[in-house]
């Protein structure tokens, strides 16, 4: 290895400092809505301009497109461990306990027989870092007064994401825009998650005109990314809302929102029509051939080696160990990842990997359908209701996708399941105080 000195020397001096910035923040706690509302907002900034990365692509004689190719530690973990420190231990565990380490037990057995165990240790870095982030957000709602400042940092977020895209659209004319991500669905997946909770909060009645921009900002985001799956899924979440919400009641002022909304809708869709039906009818064929074509890989992958080829070594097996040639990829896609999240883990982790993997996500999303249940007409259960409807649109995604693992959906979904879990002990759904 080669890692940069001075790279390593800045995550040294970092690591340093998070103690003893926590322990100042534990002794002035009016400034801990700071941190919740830091933690929100950081997702939907570049993750690699606020990220200090070494032991980057290690081996230079290695050809690697992998999902993590190094280790990093970015401005979102140092905030969320000062605030760990900040918090302290807490009455309740880390939620989601027995299915993310069963999670990380198959991760970790997938570096015994990964061809390159060193990748895999990288991807299971992020997978624990992400975690505190959970562990974090947990442990902030146990003063419920802490939720609406996670919350507003996410739709802060979306705003300042949705202010990149107008410029990259109307300013730089590009025709499909990727914000602050690094691909447009990649940011896409992101927003739907935040408009689903600032959609449920509208119809809730409850988030006045903020919570409407967001919405409305959330929906163009969506649309000038020419995302088709993220399109879709976006109608999908808002119907599924719009039902839920009438058979809670039926009331003038959700009509007019409904009314609005549409109406909104309408004239966005006439302005964009034309690029969005182009990019339904011609989209590149190639595109879903490469996409079948990875995941016939990954079939060949799983087949030979039933455990699985290790965490984060796909992109390395796929041209290295022949399927890439064996299946007909071609040249420029001969060491990329597969488009689905679950082939992918299904060809580096097993079926018993997938296993772990399913059950681990779908923890928040069963406990935020029951949370927005138990919770009636408060707030919380819409903003739970969201959440959930925003989570699974993320995990829907992933039957196209494999993004997800990238560093800011990754914080995305965890920062979502914290505040989940946090509504949910609220609502008295969940009872996990310690002894």
């Amino acid at each position: 290895m080669r890692p940069d000195p001075v790279k390593v020397a800045l995550v040294m001096l970092a690591l340093v400092a998070v103690v003893p910035a926590g322990l100042l923040l534990r002794r002035f706690p009016r400034f801990l809505p700071v941190a919740y509302f830091a933690i929100g907002i950081a997702p939907f900034f570049n993750m690699e301009a606020l990220s200090l990365s070494f032991f980057y692509d290690y081996d230079l004689t290695i050809d690697f497109r992998g999902e993590t190719r190094g280790l990093e530690i970015t401005i979102l973990d140092l905030v969320a461990w000062i605030t760990l420190v900040a918090l302290g231990r807490g009455r309740y565990p880390s939620p989601f306990a027995k299915a993310r380490w069963f999670y990380v037990l198959m991760l970790f057995a997938s570096v015994l027989w990964a061809t390159l165990p060193i990748y895999a240790l990288f991807s299971i870095a992020k997978v624990l870092r992400a975690y505190v982030v959970l562990r974090v957000v947990s442990r902030a709602m146990e003063d419920p007064r802490s939720g609406p400042h996670f919350v507003r940092g996410l739709a802060w977020g979306a705003l300042w994401a949705f202010s990149i895209a107008v410029r990259q659209r109307f300013a730089e004319g590009l025709p499909r825009v990727f914000g602050p991500f690094p691909h447009p669905n990649t940011f896409a997946m992101a927003i739907n998650v935040v408009f689903a909770v600032a959609f449920a909060i509208v119809l809730s009645g409850r988030g006045k005109l903020f919570a409407a921009v967001v919405t409305g900002g959330a929906v163009v985001s969506v649309i000038l990314t020419l995302s088709r799956a993220s399109l879709i899924l976006t109608v999908g979440a808002a119907v599924l809302l719009v039902a839920v919400s009438m058979r809670r009641g039926v009331t003038k002022r959700k009509l007019l929102i409904i009314g609005g909304g549409m109406a909104a809708g309408a004239v966005v869709f006439a302005v964009t029509a034309r690029a969005i039906v182009d990019r339904f009818l011609n989209a590149p064929a190639i595109s879903a051939e490469a996409r079948e074509l990875f995941n016939r890989a990954a079939r060949m992958m799983l087949e030979d080696r039933p455990l699985g080829i290790g965490l984060n070594n796909f992109s390395y097996v796929l041209k290295n160990g022949g399927y890439a040639t064996k299946v007909g990829l071609p040249e420029v896609d001969a060491d990329g990842i597969a488009h689905n999240i679950y082939w992918l883990t299904l060809a580096e982790l097993g079926v018993q990997g997938l296993i772990a993997y399913v059950v681990m996500i779908l923890g928040p999303v069963v406990l935020a359908f029951r949370t927005a249940w138990r919770r009636g007409q408060a707030v919380g259960a819409d903003v739970a209701l969201g959440l959930g409807v925003g989570l699974v649109t993320l995990h829907l995604q992933g039957f196209s996708e494999w993004a997800i693992r990238q560093s800011t959906l990754t914080y995305l979904q965890w920062i979502a399941a914290g505040l989940v879990a946090g509504l949910a002990r609220d609502a008295g759904v969940l009872r996990d105080r310690r002894g």
